[in-house]
């Protein structure tokens, strides 16, 4: 569907895509790491993340002519993405604003809408302001909405954020006598700024979350990184040597999102990470100590090989966790009696590491299941506090 705004002519995509639908949003950061690894200097390279999608078509039997005309013909030109997970509705429409919330919805200034009335033809509208100022009662009011570049006529109306894209790259199609169904690349033009999550609890001045980790399947993979140089003349001995005080763990943050509104609570909470930028403390949620007892400040553990720079634990009991620090330490007869701060709750089920981490690449990708359910595997990365 062709529209025409400002001028300037688009491809309205109104066709509901398929369930191999995806879209990315990617930062940028530069990653300096120290030469024994301890520590590192992360430099922001993008203001706003770059928005992509994968969009999945298929037409059946007398559809396939004009999808297949429309892929051909159209290569070159500006696309309109609708967000359906973003919609939201607004009632009945006689004017250039629309009076609503707009924390909750990615349209900017200058952003193109889709409205779709409960009968009638669809109508794409610029948003030229948010929101405005009315005098009520001899004092300036402040009303939450969108002003459009023109007058809209709707009942019962739902608006869609629309991205401006192109096509990226190339088409790949599966055709058969009665089926066609494209697969576009789209990047987006136009990128929207979310709004950032607000700042959860804290401990040591950075953000801590305790979201539980999703295993793929039965088990959870974690990979333990290393520097690692090999010399090897292949004819003799050969020797390795490493830069890196301690190893790195790595393992996948799995997300699922069953409804629109943990879907864009978590695209919040991705633009405060800023990609791989800022860091974050997460329990391993894994049994790391043998505990012999605990009271009060006074933890002693079993000790088996204990790691003495992982000075911070999270504590699980009662089905919530705690974090702590472990203030000081002596190691007698096999066992490690520790001293941390806070106290200790009275009935301990689990003591896990609390370890600083960062995303391990810039990139989200939300994959669509259908129903309103989101999937996307965040990488994470220890980092050394």
């Amino acid at each position: 569907m062709k529209v025409s705004i400002d001028d300037q002519e688009y491809i309205l995509l109104t066709q509901c895509p398929l369930l191999d639908t995806s879209e990315r949003y990617t930062f940028k950061t530069d990653v300096h790491k120290s030469y024994n690894g301890s520590t590192e200097e992360r430099i922001p390279e993008l203001d706003a993340a770059r928005q992509a999608m994968t969009y999945s078509l298929s037409s059946y039997r007398a559809e396939t002519v004009g999808l297949f005309n429309e892929t051909y013909s159209w290569m070159r030109k500006e696309y309109l993405v609708p967000q359906p997970l973003e919609s939201k509705e607004v009632g009945n429409l006689a004017d250039d604003f629309i009076e609503c919330d707009t924390d909750d919805i990615s349209i900017n200034a200058d952003s193109l809408i889709l409205i779709q009335p409960e009968s009638g033809a669809l109508e794409v509208r610029k948003v030229i302001e948010i929101g405005r100022y009315e005098a009520v009662n001899n004092e300036t009011v402040y009303i939450d909405g969108f002003r459009l570049n023109q007058l809209i006529l709707a009942n019962d109306a739902t608006i869609y954020p629309l991205r401006k894209c192109i096509i990226d790259g190339n088409v790949s199609a599966q055709v058969s006598n009665a089926l066609f169904s494209p697969m576009l690349s789209l990047r987006v033009l136009d990128n929207a700024e979310y709004p950032i999550a607000e700042a959860p609890q804290q401990y040591e001045n950075e953000d801590i979350y305790f979201m539980p980790l999703l295993l793929d399947g039965d088990y959870l993979d974690i990979e333990f990184q290393q520097h690692q140089n090999i010399v090897d003349g292949e004819i003799g001995a050969f020797w390795q040597f490493t830069h890196w005080a301690n190893p790195l763990a790595s393992k996948n943050l799995r997300i699922i999102m069953r409804s629109r509104e943990e879907y864009y609570q978590l695209k919040q909470w991705f633009y405060r990470r800023r990609g791989m930028l800022n860091p974050f403390w997460l329990p391993s949620y894994e049994h790391n100590f043998n505990v012999v007892s605990a009271m009060d400040t006074t933890l002693v553990v079993k000790n088996e090989q204990f790691l003495s720079n992982k000075l911070n634990i999270a504590v699980k009991s009662n089905g919530t966790w705690t974090d702590h620090t472990i203030t000081s330490y002596t190691i007698n007869s096999g066992i490690v009696n520790m001293q941390v701060s806070p106290s200790l709750p009275t009935k301990i089920e689990r003591i896990s590491y609390l370890d600083l981490y960062r995303l391990g690449s810039d990139t989200i990708e939300f994959m669509f299941k259908g129903n309103d359910i989101i999937e996307t595997t965040l990488p994470i990365v220890e980092l050394n506090p």
